[in-house]
């Protein structure tokens, strides 16, 4: 019975911080589309924490206390689920910023050095590029994805669209397996974005250490020294990317175990939840 009130202390909790993420429920008349229109903004480390202590707490409550998981509902797992594909979104866009400098301060001492035309240099800068902009382009889908679970946890009647995208059929509400779905899609985009976070701060720091390797190999000059402070700079900025993407990882994991307790508390199934892998390299010594 403990655990039960602590779960429903949690899930109020969560619904408190949630509405600072997506607007209160607007009257049935004006759908989803108002009811998210702060979805994109206004993550705090208060929601994420509220997401994560449902999450823990929910695990702990259905292994321990048969039953007790049935404490959270649907609309309060959802909004974990969302709230932690917006919060994988944010540290997915941290990295790729970082990673963008990093990888401007590695040309610049590439060119510096004149070895920006070495065959192996160019084919690094290459991948950290096409890495870098396919982050970009997961971060915006986990926040999109995060905004269509968001409207159908907080708006008691749910429109057939969220900002131009359809998400339930129906115009006055979303089944459970519509829900479950919009919790997977949620999930999937957080784990897309986690690892698009990865592969780009790793391919930035491989992009880096070519250059560097490159740039050690020739005889000592000013340009040479220009160049290698031009990559130390960049070094700083790689940690930086590893840090955020590793947290995007935590928060992927976290909208996955979401997922799953939404799943539970819609009493339907849908496909398993996504496992985030990957881990950043390391950047290497001077």
């Amino acid at each position: 019975m403990a655990t039960k009130k602590v779960l429903a202390v949690l899930v109020a909790s969560l619904f408190a911080a949630s509405q600072g993420y997506a607007q209160a429920p607007a009257p049935a008349a004006a759908g989803a589309g108002t009811a998210t229109t702060a979805a994109a903004g206004g993550i705090t480390a208060g929601m994420v924490a509220a997401a994560v202590a449902v999450v823990a707490v929910a695990a702990a409550a259905s292994s321990g206390n048969a039953g007790a998981s049935s404490v959270i509902t649907p609309a309060a797992a959802t909004s974990a689920t969302a709230v932690a594909a917006l919060a994988t979104a944010t540290q997915t866009t941290t990295a790729v910023t970082a990673v963008t400098t990093a990888n401007t301060n590695v040309a610049a001492g590439a060119t510096t050095a004149g070895v920006a035309g070495d065959a192996t240099v160019t084919a690094a800068a290459t991948t950290a590029t096409t890495t870098t902009t396919a982050a970009t382009a997961a971060a915006t889908a986990a926040t999109n994805a995060a905004s269509d679970a968001t409207a159908a946890a907080n708006v008691a009647i749910v429109g057939v669209v969220n900002q131009g995208r359809t998400i339930c059929a129906a115009i006055s509400s979303c089944t459970a397996k519509e829900v479950a779905g919009l919790n997977y899609a949620a999930a999937a985009a957080a784990d897309a974005a986690a690892e698009a976070a990865i592969v780009a701060t790793n391919a930035a720091i491989a992009y880096r250490n070519a250059v560097l390797a490159a740039v050690n190999a020739l005889p000592t000059s000013a340009a040479k020294t220009t160049a290698l402070a031009q990559i130390t700079t960049a070094a700083t900025q790689l940690v930086a990317a590893a840090t955020a993407a590793n947290a995007a990882k935590t928060a992927a994991t976290t909208a996955a175990s979401s997922y799953t307790i939404a799943l539970a508390a819609l009493g339907t199934t849908g496909t398993a939840a996504p496992v985030v892998s990957g881990t950043t390299g390391t950047t290497g010594t001077q």
